[in-house]
């Protein structure tokens, strides 16, 4: 099952430490995630086909090292991506392969404040192929990017904001000034994203909402309950999840996704497929291996 829109945390563009965004605890070596597909027999959730497999690696001071997606499995990819960090811990290096060969490397930017200020991606031959700016204000929050191709061709730019609620806004257009998008993040007091709505115009009236996302956690902060509305408050699309095997750092290590709904997207002979659930119930499993650091 896959959203145009996932919920996290509060974004953070200078994260120190990723577990923490990953709602993670401990200091975590390594993490390997299965999902499978599940059916329902003997009135339990039982594992079918791999979907996908992923295996990421952290350093000691919690930020990606790499990560690798499994070449078995329905979603197999053969994509695989390792990260290089400066003293302060910012990203200022991304690699990316694919099938064991470079496919693309972003190189970034930093200003005095650590603010990450321009990122640039280049192809497996070293040529750039797009280049983005950032611009913050005194505070050190992000108001804007700028997205450029090869020949700084100005193509899109996306501009934020946060009211005094903390609700965080973000406009994406198109070169000539055209909206492309516009959505509103809300999120609670401990930073989790509960609700995202997203405009067709750019306005706040409710009749041109798109759609609505709104997410539920538990008392750990695992999210619960992820529901999509449409512009007439209709519920297309819900999904609820289940954690089991908690390890002694609280950490789980088996979500049960239970979806009703909406889209599902499957790799059939190297495309992208897009079905339409209906009403069907979708239910996977996805377990987690974690190693942690002595």
């Amino acid at each position: 099952m896959v959203s145009i829109f996932i919920a996290g945390c509060k974004p953070n563009h200078k994260s120190k430490n990723d577990l923490i965004d990953l709602k993670i605890k401990g200091a975590v070596k390594s993490i390997i995630e299965s999902e499978y597909n599940a059916e329902e027999k003997f009135g339990e959730y039982q594992k079918k086909e791999l979907s996908f497999k992923t295996i990421t690696f952290f350093n000691e001071n919690g930020k990606l090292l790499s990560k690798k997606f499994d070449k078995n499995g329905l979603m197999a990819m053969g994509v695989e991506s390792s990260w290089r960090y400066d003293e302060y811990s910012n990203a200022i290096e991304e690699t990316m392969f694919f099938e064991g060969k470079l496919n693309s490397k972003s190189i970034s930017d930093y200003d005095k404040n650590n603010n990450l200020i321009e990122k640039k991606h280049y192809d497996n031959d070293g040529k750039l192929f797009a280049r983005k700016t950032y611009e913050y204000n005194l505070s050190n929050e992000l108001l804007e990017t700028n997205e450029f191709d090869s020949k700084s061709q100005f193509n899109y730019k996306n501009r934020f904001k946060i009211d005094s609620s903390g609700n965080h806004t973000e406009w994406r257009y198109k070169s000539d000034g055209e909206l492309i998008y516009k959505f509103v993040k809300e999120y609670n007091d401990l930073g989790d994203e509960i609700c995202l709505t997203s405009y067709d115009k750019n306005s706040y009236e409710a009749s041109d909402i798109h759609h609505v996302y709104a997410y539920e956690y538990d008392n750990n902060r695992n999210m619960i309950v992820s529901k999509m509305y449409d512009k007439n408050k209709e519920l297309k699309e819900s999904t609820t999840y289940e954690y089991y095997d908690f390890d002694n750092f609280g950490n789980w290590q088996r979500r049960i996704s239970i979806n009703l709904g909406g889209e599902t997207l499957t790799i059939v002979n190297g495309l992208l497929k897009k079905e339409d659930n209906g009403d069907l119930k979708k239910v996977t499993i996805l377990e987690r291996q974690i190693e942690y650091f002595d």
